[in-house]
């Protein structure tokens, strides 16, 4: 469910679609395009569904595949479970 919220939500912000180009679990959102006004949206669009990801710009960029996006979030909610 997470890799399917944040697969759609780069569709939406990098303006593409899966006809287009089918974006993986290990694409590079910076590779495909994507830009520092495209994070802050992305984080805002994160944020909204997962409520302890951290607003912080820099971990996107430590984080540009859906696959480590999603390392991040199950990491972080289950530092919050504990």
């Amino acid at each position: 469910e997470i890799g399917s919220f944040i697969r759609e939500k780069w569709y939406d912000c990098l303006s593409i679609t899966p006809n287009d180009y089918l974006i993986t679990l290990d694409d590079d959102f910076f590779e495909l395009g994507g830009k520092s006004l495209h994070v802050a949206n992305m984080l805002t669009e994160i944020q909204n569904k997962y409520r302890n990801f951290p607003k912080d710009i820099s971990l996107f960029y430590a984080c540009p595949t859906i696959r480590a996006l999603i390392n991040q979030i199950k990491s972080i909610n289950a530092q919050t479970m504990h």
